[in-house]
């Protein structure tokens, strides 16, 4: 006896995942669609279950941000995991929470930019970086004359900054 695709895959077809790794993506043959297939057997049948390998997506997020992906799955901050079909590019975006900017992404991303894009061949990994801004409060002073400024005088004031807490460039 033949066995079923729902008894080799175990597939839980009211949402299409099949096991980890496989989705089920829909019937040929005698049958059509991705509901389920229910066939007279009067005569002969030909039916064939179509499944797409999954590739899974981990984002981990250091810091103070958030990761989000189109197609959609991933929104987060720390950790998520989402499973996409194999071979698809997924676009992250990389939002960082009010006192903090984008450090970087590592993993299956590089660089610096506030976006990625990731195609899935394989599962991957990726880590979006984000650092707080330093509070540094700056204040300047200058000693300008308020009839120059009035009169339509061009006055050029030069500000030189420096944060004690940097070294020198």
């Amino acid at each position: 006896k033949q066995k079923s695709a729902y008894e080799i895959y175990q597939c839980d077809w009211s949402s299409d995942v099949c096991s980890s790794d496989l989705r089920f993506a829909g019937w040929g043959g005698d049958c059509s669609g991705t509901a389920f297939c229910s066939l007279t057997m009067s005569q002969a049948r030909n039916v064939t279950a179509t499944f797409v390998k999954l590739a899974k997506l981990t984002v981990d997020v250091q810091g103070g941000g958030s990761v989000q992906s189109t197609p959609a799955g991933i929104t987060c901050d720390p950790d998520c995991v989402q499973s996409y079909d194999d071979g698809t590019p997924v676009k992250l975006v990389a939002t960082p929470r009010a006192g903090y900017r984008f450090v970087g992404w590592s993993g299956a991303c590089s660089g610096t930019q506030l976006t990625c894009t990731v195609r899935l061949n394989g599962d991957k990994s990726v880590v979006a970086v984000f650092a707080a801004i330093p509070n540094n409060p700056v204040s300047v002073t200058t000693s300008l004359d308020r009839t120059e400024v009035l009169s339509g005088k061009r006055v050029v004031v030069n500000v030189a900054l420096h944060n004690p807490n940097s070294s020198p460039r």
